[in-house]
């Protein structure tokens, strides 16, 4: 969000917990103020009119992030695009956890009744790993980044959804 934005963010923010039943004090407003930043001013109204009949009691940050998670593709989705034979957008996730169990064709060549189901499992679980970490990764690389990560050239991950 932009500085422009913070009226319109306090007063829907304000307005939220008027409806849960709670009242914000500045140093709370300024905490979600921090934590929603990266949203945009429409994507928080957005959401805050979802939450608003889908929570009964006073949202958090944290619900507002799970919305955003809720629009990730699932491990299910994931492996259908390993499995589909397209390119798939270098760095995305779907590509990483590919590669980790040995790229696209690895996948593509294996046989289907004796290796695919192990393939297949070992796939979601990265992909699930990499759900995990690259958000914080993203979000704080200065804390979440270990040198070995950062060895490994990995100083920004892409989302599938970017690429």
């Amino acid at each position: 969000m932009q500085l422009s934005d913070k009226p319109k963010f306090v007063t829907t923010l304000v307005g939220l917990a008027a409806i849960k039943g709670r009242e914000l004090t500045d140093e709370a407003i300024d905490l979600w103020w921090l934590s929603m930043a990266p949203w945009s001013i429409e994507d928080f109204t957005a959401a805050a009119a979802h939450l608003i009949s889908s929570c009964q009691f006073m949202p958090t940050p944290f619900d507002f992030a799970q919305l955003r998670k809720a629009g990730e593709l699932t491990a299910g989705e994931a492996w259908s695009l390993a499995l589909s034979g397209k390119p798939l957008p270098a760095g995305s996730r779907v590509a990483r956890a590919a590669q980790i169990v040995g790229g696209q064709y690895a996948i593509r060549h294996a046989n289907v009744e004796k290796d695919l189901p192990f393939i297949e499992r070992r796939f979601k679980e990265a992909y699930g790993d990499l759900c995990e970490v690259d958000p914080v990764r993203e979000s704080l690389p200065q804390i979440a980044l270990s040198d070995d990560v950062k060895r490994l050239g990995h100083s920004g991950f892409a989302r599938i959804g970017s690429a």
